[in-house]
């Protein structure tokens, strides 16, 4: 959907690329000149085309799927441990959970056989026929007092001429995740929306949509629940606020600042928001240069007490240009920063002696290549 983020990059441990078991770390750093990511995308470039393919979307979407959602709800005793969770001091912050949902996709010999133009049930979705002779389904997904929403896929299985969508009402829009998915493997956790729904939308394009008919599957597994009081909940009143409700005292807004040798750093340092077991969490980290100014290689640095696990690194969304002007204490709910959201990460190396976990952002660098 778009070109790799332009952003200035930081520092880089020289000798991080080797592998460090856990409890261990790289025995040596090393400094490299800031270097900006070229070829990229502005903030304003990249909403403009959220636009646009959100615009795609609705009109796609076949008509009632809104009027029949999936509906999923946090249970009481779930509400509890996850206010519990999130009042707890030390780790990462938590902002949500997930919530099972193992809805199967799969279509019939009887949906190929009645696909028109009139949308009609098939799963949990409405399909319907296209002009161009492929096919559209799509499902809503509610989750009860959500302040935003991801899903889980599992098992997807598509032809080359289809792609998976997720987006929302309010003009969030992500995809296409195509084939078996960003992973490569069939599983992976969608970007975020705003909102408690979302819909999920598969696109066949075309001449033979009801002969590929039968052979796509997929299943929407589970939902992620954010929370929306995550942003005053975080700081709880324990501690001093600065301009926003979730920051400490010695937090000073970068848009007040220019000239400053933390420059750099304004457009490398993201939000982060990942899911480990049935739990979703934040931290932050920023963006680092390699040695080699001639290559543009997306590495990020955070800590290893924030994320350390392949499988957790795999579903990582990473918020940059999250700011607000200076002077301004409207800052957003930490489930909506804003700006531009990259989804998927592996993990280059990792330790707990000095807490580091450095990591390249996948999605970004398939991005790039094909720019």
């Amino acid at each position: 959907m778009g070109a790799v983020l332009v952003a200035t990059a930081l520092i880089t441990p020289g000798s991080i690329a080797g592998a460090a078991g856990p409890g261990q770390s790289a025995s040596s750093y090393r400094s490299v000149l800031s270097e900006t990511m070229v070829g990229g995308i502005t903030p304003e470039e990249y909403a403009a085309r959220m636009a646009t393919l959100h615009a795609w979307l609705v009109q796609e979407m076949p008509a009632g799927v809104l009027n029949v959602p999936i509906r999923v709800s946090l249970t009481g005793p779930e509400r509890i441990d996850l206010k519990a969770r999130q009042e707890a001091r030390g780790g990462p912050a938590v902002v949500g959970r997930t919530k099972p949902i193992s809805e199967v996709v799969r279509f019939t010999g009887m949906d190929a056989a009645l696909l028109s133009d009139a949308p009609r049930a098939s799963g949990h979705g409405l399909l319907r026929g296209t002009p161009d002779g492929g096919f559209v389904w799509a499902a809503a997904i509610v989750s009860e007092g959500a302040g935003a929403i991801r899903v889980h896929i599992k098992g997807l299985s598509l032809s080359d001429d289809a792609d998976l969508f997720f987006f929302n009402e309010g003009g969030q829009a992500f995809g296409p995740y195509s084939r078996r998915g960003p992973n490569g493997d069939g599983e992976f956790w969608s970007n975020t929306v705003m909102g408690s729904r979302g819909v999920v939308l598969l696109r066949h394009y075309g001449p033979n949509g009801a002969v590929d008919l039968k052979g796509i599957s997929f299943a929407i597994e589970g939902v992620g629940h954010i929370e929306p009081n995550f942003a005053s909940s975080l700081g709880g009143g324990v501690t001093p606020e600065s301009f926003c409700s979730f920051n400490v005292s010695c937090i000073e807004n970068a848009s007040c600042f220019s000239g400053t040798p933390a420059e750099p750093a304004k457009s490398a340092v993201a939000l982060m928001q990942w899911i480990a077991g049935a739990f979703i969490y934040t931290c932050t980290g920023g963006l680092v240069a390699d040695s080699d100014s001639g290559s543009q290689i997306p590495y990020f640095l955070t800590a290893n007490h924030c994320i350390s696990r392949a499988k957790d690194a795999s579903n990582l969304e990473a918020y940059f240009q999250f700011s607000i002007s200076c002077g301004s204490t409207q800052c957003p709910a930490q489930t909506n920063p804003g700006g531009i959201q990259r989804l998927g990460a592996t993990i280059q190396a990792t330790g707990m002696g000095r807490d580091f976990t450095h990591i390249r952002n996948v999605v970004d660098a398939n991005i790039l290549a094909a720019t």
